[in-house]
């Protein structure tokens, strides 16, 4: 039933017969053709789990209350709400769902709203399942699923001001930040500065901790509004 949990099935298992992880995620959207067809295709999937369904705002509440999803996929037209203010609540009441914005267009103004509401990523809904599925594996990963040239062109529109405390972020840090803000994830950024990915990831927290950040891109997107870091 829309609206309510659903009921979670047996353990997924490796071939080796240890249990598999697998990101749980709720689904927003009134639009029965999409969300039984994305229903359909993570039925087959190990990766991805669907606790639960909601056509309208008022019901996802609830239902992330229910589930506490580890992402949120959720489309910006609903019938009582805009997905963006249902982004907003999530990240000020539920921080560890990170929420994945999916419209039917991609204007900047939209991502700009997106990046304000603290979404984690932004997809469009003429892409397909396996790039959604990826999109929901990056940001339960911690990492960005907005495409490189979207933020390039969006962090540098973001409404500027002063920020009221000086995080005092170090060289490496502020040098990590300019790598997230062109879309690069841990692997990426690893290789580029040749350093382990736990030492990445140690200064990735670093820099989220004292931005006051709960992802990523929100890190990018207070530095961007901050002049932090300079985005080009």
């Amino acid at each position: 039933m829309e609206g309510t949990p659903r009921p979670r099935t047996a353990p997924r298992t490796t071939p080796d017969g240890e249990a598999a992880a697998s990101v749980t995620l709720v689904l927003v959207d009134d639009h029965r053709l999409f969300t039984e067809g994305i229903e359909g295709a993570l039925a087959g999937r190990s990766d991805c789990e669907l606790v639960g369904v909601a056509p309208t705002a008022s019901q996802a509440r609830d239902l992330i209350a229910d589930t506490s999803p580890q992402v949120v996929v959720l489309d910006q037209q609903l019938p009582d709400d805009e997905g963006v203010h249902l982004a907003a609540w999530i990240h000020a009441h539920h921080p560890h769902s990170k929420v994945v914005l999916v419209t039917q267009f991609g204007e900047d103004w939209l991502v700009r709203q997106a990046l304000e509401a603290g979404c984690a990523g932004f997809l469009t809904k003429d892409r397909s399942i396996e790039d959604l599925c990826s999109a929901v594996l990056a940001v339960a990963a911690g990492e960005i699923a907005v495409p490189a040239e979207v933020l390039s062109r969006v962090l540098p529109q973001l409404t500027r001001h002063d920020g009221t405390t000086d995080p005092q972020l170090t060289s490496r840090e502020t040098e990590i930040l300019k790598l997230l803000a062109q879309g690069m994830s841990t692997e990426a950024i690893q290789e580029e500065l040749a350093l382990s990915a736990s030492t990445v990831r140690n200064h990735t927290q670093n820099l989220l901790t004292k931005l006051g950040a709960h992802s990523k891109l929100e890190a990018v997107a207070i530095a961007a509004r901050t002049g932090l870091v300079t985005m080009r």
